[in-house]
């Protein structure tokens, strides 16, 4: 179901708030992931900061079972703090998919 190539759109929510360089990082995520198993519906990315300027990237869906971590260095120091511990999900809807924040949908 799920397939990159369609349409995507970003939500206000991570238009406003999730800088661009990080959203590109995301659809890279989402591509790769989608290239290399069979996707659900919905896709999460849990943004987690380390402390040490590392951001860390929780990958998962639920059917099939599918949970991976991505690392990105670069972003990390400068990323909002308001930004940790928060869930992007990734939302098929079979025309496009669109990447947002919970409260957005």
């Amino acid at each position: 179901m799920f397939d990159i190539p369609k349409d995507h759109y970003t939500a206000r929510g991570i238009a406003e708030q999730v800088p661009a360089q990080l959203q590109t990082f995301l659809w890279e995520i989402l591509e790769r992931e989608m290239a290399e198993h069979p996707a659900d519906y919905l896709q999460a990315l849990k943004l987690e900061l380390d402390g040490e300027g590392m951001l860390r990237i929780v990958y998962s869906q639920d059917q099939p079972a599918c949970q991976r971590l991505y690392h990105m260095a670069d972003l990390g120091r400068s990323l909002p703090e308001y930004l940790d511990g928060r869930t992007i999900f990734a939302l098929d809807d079979i025309t496009h998919v669109t990447m947002l924040f919970a409260e957005d949908y």
